[in-house]
Parts: C-alpha cells; structure tokens; sequence
C-alpha cells in the first residue's frame, strides 16, 4: 500500500475517492428508502420484508461498496481532509431525493448545499495534507492533558440524566 507522501498529489486521489463514496452511499440509502416506500404502496397482502426485496438488496450493495471506497480514501489522503468530505452526502441527498424520491427541495436547502460545498472546498485547499503518526505513549499523554481530562468530565456530567445542563455548566464555568 501507497504511503500518503509516496505519490505527488495523492490526496487528490484521497478527495475523488472519498466525494465518490459519500455518492455512492448517499445513493445506496435512497436506492433503500425507494424499495420501502415502493412496498408501502402494496396492498398490504402484498407487502414483503425488506430482506425479500431485490432493490433493497441493491441499495444495501451500494452502501456498502461506497464505504469500502471511504477506507481506501484514507490511504491516500489525511484523515483532515477525508472526514469532512462525508459532509458530501448531504449534498448528494439535496441532488438525489428530489429527483428520484420526489422530495422537496426549497431556498434552506440550497443554500445549505453552497455552504457546505464551500466548507469542503477550503478543507480542500487549506486543510492539513499530511498524516501525522502517533505512538501509544505520544496519545495517551495527550489524552492525560488537563485540558482533555476536563472535557471527558464535563461530557460525562452532561450526559448523566440526573445531571441538568445548568448545573453542570456552573461547576465548570
């Protein structure tokens, strides 16, 4: 397997291979939702399970496929990079859904797309091209920081159901 610095410019091969795995598992999610929502219209007698329904079956394919396709991104490119590139689905929904879910597209919608897009574009131009590898004794010194000993604390308070948000937030302010 290729090291990220191995090939000149391989984090665009990082970039078309992870927009085009969120394509495809945005569209294997859709291809789903179409296979439900076609067996909904069924009378009820004949109605089948999910697991019985070949376009579900294909959708569930697809999804899968474009998650192999998000791992192989990762050996080319910077998990800074790859990771917000996901957000790419939420644009391919807002391109996919309308026309083939007949959902409804609106102003909030677009521009929501524009922003994201723009997002994904200064990742792209800005963001961190490298890897960095990290030892075990490199994490868990970061991970004993005071800093990120007080997040974990305050994320376990907040998420303890006995615990209101206020309260918590006093405690540490």
């Amino acid at each position: 397997m290729a090291e990220p610095s191995a090939i000149p410019y391989g984090f665009l091969i990082g970039v078309a291979c992870s927009i085009s795995a969120s394509t495809l598992s945005n569209t294997g999610v859709n291809v789903q939702k179409y296979s439900h929502m076609r067996n909904e219209k069924l009378e009820e007698s004949e109605q089948r399970p999910m697991y019985k329904r070949w376009i579900w079956w294909l959708g569930i394919l697809i999804f899968v496929a474009g998650n192999g396709l998000e791992m192989a991104a990762f050996t080319f490119a910077a998990e800074s990079i790859i990771a917000p590139l996901g957000s790419w689905s939420l644009v391919c929904n807002l391109i996919i859904a309308p026309c083939f879910l007949k959902e409804k597209f609106t102003l909030r919608d677009l521009f929501s797309t524009v922003l994201i897009i723009g997002g994904m574009t200064l990742v792209i131009i800005f963001g961190k091209h490298e890897d960095t590898a990290f030892t075990v004794d490199v994490l868990l010194a970061l991970y004993l920081t005071p800093g990120t000993l007080r997040s974990c604390l305050l994320w376990r308070r907040l998420s303890s159901p006995s615990q209101s948000v206020a309260n918590t937030l006093n405690g540490f302010c």
